[in-house]
C-alpha cells in the first residue's frame, strides 16, 4: 500500500463520518484520491462503496445510481481483497436497501463479521438489518456491541436507540439516543 493511499483513505473515513452532503462529496473526492494514488488499495473501493450507499439511503442522490455505484465498488473492493470485511459490509448494505436481497445481504452481514467481529460499522448496519426483520433482540446485541466498539462516534451511537424505537420501547430509545445526535 503506498501511504499516500492510505492518508486519503483516512481524510474519506473522515469526511463519511459526518453523515453531510458537504462530507460526503469531500469523502468521495478522498476514496478516488486514495484509489488514484493505489488502485489495488481495496478499503478505498469498500469507502467509497460506503459513500455511494449513503448517498442512496439518505437520498441524496437517486438510488439506482447510487446503489449501481456502491455494488460496484463492493464488488471491485472484494475481488481486491476476498477476506475485507469492509467490502462485505459495503455489498450487505446494497443488498438490503436497493435489491432487498435479504438472504445475501445477511450472508455478506455475517461473512463480515466472520471476518472482523470487531468492526463497529458492520456491528451498527446488521442491528438495523435485523430491525428490519423484526429480530429486536438480536438488534439490540449487535448496537449494544457496536457502541462498545465505537463509543464515541454518533452514527454508531443511533442503533440501539433506533432498535428500541422500532421495537416500540420508547421510554429505552429515549434512553439510549446520543446526547451529540
Amino acid at each position: 500500500m503506498v501511504p499516500a493511499a492510505y492518508e486519503a483513505y483516512l481524510r474519506g473515513r473522515h469526511f463519511w463520518n459526518k453523515r453531510t452532503p458537504e462530507g460526503m462529496s469531500r469523502a468521495i473526492a478522498s476514496f478516488q484520491e486514495s484509489i488514484d494514488a493505489d488502485p489495488l488499495y481495496a478499503p478505498a473501493w469498500s469507502g467509497l462503496a460506503d459513500c455511494h450507499n449513503l448517498l442512496g439511503l439518505f437520498r441524496w442522490q437517486h438510488s439506482s445510481e447510487a446503489f449501481s455505484r456502491a455494488h460496484a465498488a463492493a464488488a471491485r473492493a472484494l475481488e481486491l481483497d476476498p477476506e475485507l470485511a469492509q467490502g462485505y459490509t459495503s455489498l450487505a448494505c446494497a443488498l438490503q436497501y436497493y435489491d432487498w436481497d435479504w438472504p445475501k445481504a445477511d450472508e455478506a452481514f455475517r461473512r463480515a463479521l466472520t471476518l472482523h467481529p470487531g468492526y463497529a460499522t458492520a456491528r451498527q448496519w446488521y442491528a438495523d438489518f435485523l430491525v428490519g426483520l423484526g429480530r429486536f433482540e438480536e438488534a439490540f446485541v449487535e448496537a449494544r456491541r457496536a457502541i462498545e466498539l465505537d463509543p464515541l462516534s454518533p452514527a454508531v451511537g443511533t442503533a440501539l436507540g433506533d432498535a428500541f424505537y422500532y421495537a416500540r420501547r420508547y421510554q429505552e430509545s429515549i434512553r439510549h439516543r446520543p446526547s451529540n445526535t
